[in-house]
């Protein structure tokens, strides 16, 4: 049997044979806004709009925490599956101690941050030959062929293997092709 209080036909108690239910309703379109159902015996839960949790809660305004530090979103157990940030977001550290901000195909890290890397296995920049990475404004390319290694060199008055004019020439052209390719990454500058 089914028992209801109903308070300006907005604020709705049910109590079955189940467990109890606070259901706050919009007078005018009868729809569920809020469905409270604290249980002993299955997961408890307060879910915004119907009670199949088919909608999701909207929040005209900001989501603050009781005092700064004192909450978390998430946990390690049970974590969020996406972020959705709109067009421009900023997401700051400690108050602008360090900022990510986003503009058109572009995020930036606030001036005077370091990245700080690990020390035991360390860290890739990109994990394939064929993504591509630019630096200082160059376009993006693959990795780079591999450079002819240059002949090997004796000492003394002879030199060993550069004392030819053969030699020497390919020791130039390694060297040379070494810098195209520092040049490509944007590594070096062209000119």
């Amino acid at each position: 049997m089914s028992q209801q209080v109903e308070v300006y036909r907005a604020l709705n108690f049910h109590k079955s044979s189940g467990a109890a239910k606070l259901i706050v309703m919009d007078c005018v379109t009868s729809s569920t806004i809020l469905y409270i159902l604290p249980t002993t015996t299955a997961t408890e839960y307060i879910a915004f709009g119907n009670s199949s949790l088919a909608m999701s809660p909207r929040v005209f305004g900001s989501v603050l925490p009781g005092a700064s530090d004192g909450g978390a979103l998430g946990s390690t157990s049970l974590m969020w599956s996406d972020l959705f940030l709109a067009s421009g977001a900023v997401i700051n550290f400690n108050n602008g101690n360090v900022t990510l901000t986003h503009s058109a195909g572009v995020l930036t890290l606030s001036d005077a941050c370091n990245i700080a890397l690990g020390t035991t296995t360390g860290t890739k920049i990109g994990t394939a030959t064929g993504q591509k990475l630019g630096l200082y404004n160059t376009a993006p390319t693959a990795q780079q062929t591999h450079v002819a290694d240059a002949p090997a060199g004796g000492t003394g008055v002879a030199a060993g293997g550069w004392d030819t004019a053969a030699n020497r020439d390919a020791a130039i052209a390694s060297i040379n092709a070494i810098l195209v390719r520092l040049e490509t990454l944007g590594i070096v500058a062209s000119a």
